[in-house]
């Protein structure tokens, strides 16, 4: 390996490595996708809410969970919302604790409640 490529870092036994500089804009692509389609993804979760709310066919309660957890785990402002709501309204924050505690709660539900948790 010469000196030059060595500082480099380009090339290994001879080989160029140019396309992995391309790798992350890939993954990047990716991760500038995923904030709108979960913003999407929230608000179709919501609207479902509000039309369940309305037909007894549809649980609407479901998708309104769904929807804060995606808003609290994929943005910031979204843990602060969920947080100001559970200190607001106590019998939210003991439902979502409940929630948790269930012998049938996904583990997702600890880290949603790890993140919302207003006594931290």
């Amino acid at each position: 390996m010469s000196e030059a490529n060595a500082v480099k870092g380009s090339s290994l036994h001879g080989k160029d490595f140019a396309h992995r500089d391309k790798a992350p804009r890939l993954r990047s692509g990716r991760r500038i996708m995923r904030k709108p389609l979960m913003a999407v993804a929230i608000v179709a979760c919501l609207i479902m809410s509000v039309v369940g709310g309305l037909l007894p066919i549809l649980q609407g309660w479901i998708f309104f969970v769904i929807a804060l957890y995606l808003l609290a785990t994929e943005f910031e402002t979204g843990r602060r919302w969920v947080k100001a709501a559970r200190r607001r309204w106590p019998w939210l924050n003991r439902w979502i604790e409940r929630a948790r505690d269930h012998r049938w709660a996904p583990s997702h539900l600890k880290e949603f409640e790890d993140l919302t948790d207003p006594k931290r």
